[in-house]
């Protein structure tokens, strides 16, 4: 069965993060509330210090042999800047990433890579992180990082629900945004139950009964035919007939000589059903940024002994390694196509599937899409009253 599935775009329970503006003042703040993970970054120009301010006016570059102790210096004044708290009570983040960057266009805030980079132009960006078990209800930050004492800095503040920017100043250093009520987290999908599989055809022919039904029904025919007087003894010989076709059932079996498969077969609608929810549910484990909650998540979809090989391999096609490292989210799974073939001598199906992943991710005020798509072989078998990935094998995968 080959049959394409165009469904709407399946989003995963919760709305598609707001892109906000890449950083345009000298210091920009941002606070990320995502369903199972905070974030605090920082994006600064060297020349809002006024030690680099002359370097800056005097066209002056930073070296690659620089970069380490400036980021090192800078990561000394992130650490102890800005507390913020969720709920009233600390949140305590810790470094993800600190690196230089610049603004591309179309691509945002990428890592700058450049062999010399204008002290005028130079920015260090940081995220600090920390995972959660939800929405906070109220967020409190402290903006203390003030370069020089003239400036206001805006944070931006950014969930699935919506976003608010603050302004902080040293007059103005503490303030409080309360996270949207509307913000949802996505779960797990349901999975179709495991129902027993659909036999096509059988595999032999009870011959002995078949001829005595055959008989009957010929009887039958000829009572019609007979005189009057014949049609007792032909009365009784169709029902010996019919009385012992039950009988005989289970004698004189022959084997047909045909292909009838008694492979399981499924309805392709329920297939798909099946492989959309486990994919849906796996991709789900990776919105948690706990580890040990991904494998606990993972285990819902995935047997015991392929839930390495699901980690390493998804987690892999999740992270923008050109954009400094971070993991995307993935919003849609779009079930392109489904063939399925039932495995022989036990429950469960192969299937050829080719689907769509897009991720986003969003830092420094600039929203990063990923949309992959993959072509597999999935083996898919019950365990206990559940389907379960059990085989993975990627035929094909890349970037759209």
């Amino acid at each position: 069965m080959t049959r394409w599935l165009i469904p709407q775009l399946f989003l995963l329970l919760f709305a598609i993060p707001v892109q906000a503006q890449v950083p345009t003042e000298d210091v920009h703040g941002y606070v990320y509330v995502e369903p199972f993970e905070l974030r605090k970054e920082f994006a600064v120009y060297l020349r809002a210090y006024p030690k680099w301010q002359a370097a800056a006016e005097l066209g002056d570059v930073i070296k690659q042999e620089q970069r380490e102790a400036i980021l090192a210096e800078f990561q000394e004044k992130f650490d102890q800047a800005s507390p913020l708290t969720m709920d009233g009570s600390p949140a305590n983040l810790k470094l993800d990433r600190i690196q230089f960057v610049r603004i591309a266009d179309e691509l945002g805030v990428i890592p700058d890579d450049r062999a010399e980079i204008a002290v005028a132009e130079a920015m260090i960006a940081a995220v600090y992180a920390v995972p959660t078990n939800g929405y906070p209800e109220v967020l409190e930050l402290t903006w203390d990082f003030f370069p020089r004492p003239d400036l206001q800095v805006p944070v931006v503040f950014v969930t699935g629900a919506g976003k608010a920017t603050l302004a902080f100043s040293e007059a103005n250093q503490k303030q409080q945004w309360n996270v949207p009520a509307n913000a949802k987290l996505p779960t797990l999908l349901p999975v179709p139950a495991v129902v027993a599989s659909a036999e096509t055809g059988p595999t032999e022919l009870p011959i002995p009964s078949l001829v005595l039904m055959g008989c009957a029904l010929l009887i039958g025919i000829v009572g019609r035919l007979a005189p009057p007087r014949a049609n007792l003894p032909l009365g009784i010989a169709a029902v010996l007939c019919l009385v012992g076709a039950p009988l005989l059932w289970g004698f004189g079996r022959v084997p047909l000589e045909q292909e009838i498969s008694d492979l399981p077969a499924y309805e392709e609608t329920y297939v798909d059903e099946v492989v959309y929810a486990l994919l849906r549910n796996i991709y789900h484990a990776f919105d948690y940024r706990d580890e040990s909650k991904i494998y606990d998540t993972l285990a819902a979809s995935v047997d015991g002994a392929l839930l390495e090989q699901i980690y390493l391999e998804i987690r892999r096609g999740l992270e923008l390694e050109d954009q400094g490292g971070p993991r995307v989210k993935v919003t849609t799974v779009d079930l392109r196509e489904t063939f399925a073939e039932p495995i022989e001598e036990r429950e469960g199906f192969r299937a050829d599937v080719e689907w769509r992943a897009v991720g986003e991710v969003t830092h420094w005020g600039h929203t990063h899409k990923r949309p992959n798509f993959y072509h597999a072989w999935l083996v898919i078998e019950p365990r206990g009253e559940t389907w379960k990935l059990t085989e993975l094998e990627i035929v094909e995968e890349g970037r759209l």
